[in-house]
């Protein structure tokens, strides 16, 4: 389903499509990131394949509930679970978008979202540092355990900001580090993957 085959003309479109990433099968976890992640604490249903590979670090619906009519972008949504409790929680008079950069996910979202039959949902494939949509075309911006995964910060909040509508908000559920990385730490590839 394209944000355009909707009759409501309000939902955002894209922008001439980005490049895809390389391909990844799986996102890397960050140095002292637990290996049981916290799932969202609704009561929408999400089905098994989509929780089964959850990676997210935090709940970001935690920052405030998301209202009825509001458009989403799930920035590296992963497998969709929380596009899909998004997309509950927004209504059908709203919309969600989820960008991951692996066509693995992108197909397991999509499964998902057609397991549970919701129609206010699309997967894209995409960098988070050069996103396929015009300007200010969402009110809300969520992201599970991505921006911390991402080398460019300033290339990827420049793209939040830039697609946000104005007063629009981010709630970014991540990992951050408080000491420096020691060198041993960078080196030791077990510390930085799940």
């Amino acid at each position: 389903m394209s944000r355009r085959s909707s009759a409501r003309s309000r939902r955002p479109t894209r922008k001439s499509p980005a490049s895809p990433r390389p391909n990844s099968s799986s996102r890397p976890a960050a140095p002292g990131r637990s290996t049981s992640a916290t799932r969202p604490t609704c009561s929408h249903a999400s089905p098994d394949g989509s929780a089964e590979s959850f990676a997210g670090v935090a709940n970001p619906f935690s920052l405030g509930q998301l209202e009825p009519g509001e458009d989403v972008l799930d920035l590296g949504s992963g497998a969709g679970t929380d596009s899909l409790v998004a997309a509950q929680m927004v209504g059908e008079e709203g919309s969600v978008t989820g960008v991951d950069m692996t066509p693995e996910m992108i197909a397991k979202a999509s499964a998902s979202a057609g397991e549970l039959g919701v129609q206010n949902v699309e997967f894209l494939e995409s960098e988070a540092e050069r996103l396929p949509f015009a300007d200010r075309l969402f009110d809300v911006v969520i992201s599970n355990g991505v921006i911390d995964l991402i080398p460019d910060k300033d290339a990827v909040f420049a793209e939040l900001f830039r697609v946000l509508k104005p007063g629009g908000r981010l709630q970014l559920a991540d990992v951050t580090i408080q000491r420096p990385v020691s060198e041993e730490g960078r080196r030791n590839i077990d510390l930085w993957t799940g």
